[in-house]
């Protein structure tokens, strides 16, 4: 992940990097993730697939009373 994030135009500076791999975002942690592409490439800030699904939970919350997921109840049971 460090290989490859230093690897992103490394004379620019991004607003925003996007990591995508949710398997990974779970097994490596979101925070390592983080602290991982910031110190391998010069961003304001990362986001991923759970950090976006956070917020735009918390702009809508009280608008909807449930959310969508690709697993079954069980799976998401475990992973709450």
């Amino acid at each position: 992940l460090h290989q490859t994030a230093k690897t992103l135009l490394p004379a620019n500076k991004f607003g925003v990097v996007g990591y995508g791999c949710n398997s990974a975002i779970v097994v490596i942690g979101e925070n390592k993730v983080f602290r991982t592409i910031e110190t391998a490439c010069p961003t304001s800030s990362v986001k991923t697939p759970i950090t976006a699904c956070l917020t735009a939970l918390k702009t809508l919350w009280g608008k909807f009373s449930h959310a969508l997921c690709g697993r079954d109840l069980s799976t998401n049971t475990i992973m709450l």
